[in-house]
């Protein structure tokens, strides 16, 4: 899981090694595997602040998205930037 995060206040609030614990821990439970958290700079990338850094969903509409997705994009915000099967 990759979250890029633009305001350096925020990144470093992520980047603690508590809140990456408890960050990973939580993306762990939720997925229910092992799951890689990546937290990245995006004012380094000179990406603007208003575009959305992961682009629109790949591959169809997201009709066939499970209740689960459909809620954890409502609560987080964000989008579903590839799925793999």
């Amino acid at each position: 899981m990759k979250i890029g995060v633009a305001e350096r206040q925020h990144l470093a609030f992520l980047l603690d090694n508590d809140n990456l614990s408890s960050l990973r821990d939580l993306a762990k439970r939720f997925f229910a595997q092992d799951v890689i958290v990546q937290i990245v700079n995006l004012a380094a990338d000179g990406a603007p602040k208003s575009a959305d850094p992961f682009g629109p969903a790949a591959g169809g509409t997201g009709d066939e998205r499970s209740p689960m997705v459909k809620e954890a994009l409502r609560i987080f915000g964000g989008s579903v930037r590839n799925v793999r099967r």
